[in-house]
């Protein structure tokens, strides 16, 4: 599907003059600053900027392309009537592409998006990184895999939330500290196609790295999701342990028409990989009447395949787990071990650590590398309500990435991500990515000469 086509059907006329956007730094990124607004809010006008070559042949630089302030009077407000209308347009648009990833097919309405970043949405596990830092502490190890798979559950509870986050561009990153835990987490998308996004979390208690891919095909009025290729190893530096799993399937319903919900089904196989303790999650596919709605359940079993633990509950709503052991409570024990948060901040519904995630101070901005997720333009017009600068900007961050991996076809040149890298699985088919570990001693530079000149800008190597 031509984007400006799609664009143009549910919109109106948004054509503009597209080009390859500012994504600024010398390898893929974008601009921090402020700037003049374009000359008409209808259809704003946008610099045809070349890309020209810079240092390094893999490098390249871009004209700015800036997000400026914008106010609460040119706050585009989403009417549910205008939503229905775009779903009925869209429909017709894409119902010959049922079993499609449209994804990866065609550019999706604005209307769809949240104002966050996949790699974003990644970080909101690092919520329940508590699990972690229990399960280093404790003991017994049976109890060790039932923190990991608290965890491995607690963390899907931000996917009830139905705004679409924006597909990273490859090269961007997303970085987050936090403070109380102690816990740094890194994202980088390492490749376009497949869209390929990786992460590493980790502090002085545990570390837990995940790779994956998510296909997502379009069924009528649901999409069928499919990240059973992501990989997840968690590793306890006490016990020096490694958990591994992989994620399980989810039908979004009601896509176009109907009140939206997730299904998330199948199994997720969690493994000890010292101890051969496992624990099989069971993600219950919905019935007739709504029958396991939202419901899962999983043992903990010995490698002789004895069961321990049981674990119940809804990952939207809260996890129990029941001792068949004596351990930290007496056999036949049944205690509440998790409980959601109910708290959600509108208009995306995000959660309160999810909406930190967005959060930005000018001496915090300068620490960040040009690629990372807030700094996105489409990113930042939609957090601001600036629907129609947002739609604009995220043709263009498309058709940015677009002409670069034309340009790289032309030299016959691949991709090499910044800060990790793959070696093959030792516990998976495949390969997995590794961080490389550059990153922090960048960012820790970056600070020391921001501290020795405030006006330092850039990172070393970019």
């Amino acid at each position: 599907i031509n984007a400006n086509l799609l664009h143009d059907k549910i919109f109106g006329s948004l054509r503009t003059e597209t080009s390859p956007m500012n994504y600024v730094g010398r390898i893929l990124g974008w601009s921090s600053q402020n700037s003049t607004p374009p000359a008409s809010p209808n259809t704003p006008k946008l610099s045809n900027s070349q890309p020209r070559a810079s240092g390094d042949d893999n490098q390249m630089t871009y004209e700015s392309l800036e997000v400026e302030s914008v106010g609460k009077d040119t706050c585009v407000v989403k009417e549910d009537q205008e939503k229905e209308d775009a779903k009925k347009s869209l429909w017709y648009l894409i119902k010959g592409f049922i079993g499609v990833d449209i994804t990866q097919t065609c550019s999706l309405p604005i209307w769809l998006f949240e104002d966050m970043s996949y790699l974003q949405r990644l970080c909101e596990m690092t919520e329940f990184s508590t699990f972690f830092d229990t399960a280093n502490e404790t003991v017994n190890q049976y109890e060790r895999m039932m923190y990991v798979a608290l965890f491995c559950i607690a963390a899907f509870h931000g996917t009830e939330r139905y705004d679409k986050p924006f597909n990273p561009v490859i090269g961007e990153t997303f970085e987050h500290i936090n403070p109380d835990t102690g816990v740094r987490f890194l994202a980088e998308q390492v490749s376009h196609k497949p869209a390929l996004s990786v992460c590493s979390l980790e502090n002085d208690k545990f570390q837990l790295r995940q790779t994956g891919v998510l296909n997502v095909r379009f069924m009528g009025n649901s999409l069928d999701v499919d990240s059973t290729s992501c990989k997840c190893y968690v590793t306890l530096k006490k016990t020096n342990e490694t958990f591994t799993w992989r994620t399980p399937r989810a039908t979004v319903h009601n896509a176009i028409v109907g009140k939206v919900w997730v299904d998330h089904h199948g199994n997720m196989p969690l493994k000890n990989q010292a101890t051969g303790d496992k624990c099989d999650i069971k993600w219950k596919k919905c019935g007739w009447f709504g029958a396991n709605r939202y419901e899962v359940e999983g043992d903990v079993v010995d490698a002789q395949g004895n069961v321990k633990i049981s674990i119940f509950g809804k990952w939207n709503g809260s996890l129990s787990a029941k001792w068949h052991f004596d351990g930290l409570y007496p056999k036949g024990t049944t205690t509440t071990m998790w409980t959601k948060d109910p708290t959600s901040i509108p208009p995306y519904n995000q959660t309160p650590y999810a909406k930190e995630l967005n959060k930005m101070t000018p001496d915090y901005e300068k620490l960040l590398p040009p690629t990372d997720s807030r700094l996105r333009p489409d990113r930042r017009y939609l957090e601001k309500r600036d629907s129609q600068k947002a739609s604009v900007s995220k043709l263009q961050v498309e058709e940015k990435q677009r002409s670069q991996e034309n340009l790289r076809k032309t030299k016959n040149e691949t991709w090499v991500p910044r800060w990790f890298y793959p070696l093959p699985d030792q516990y998976f088919e495949g390969t997995t990515w590794v961080s490389n570990e550059e990153y922090w001693k960048e960012r820790e530079e970056k600070a020391r000469l921001i501290q020795e000149d405030p006006s330092s800008e850039g990172w070393t190597s970019m």
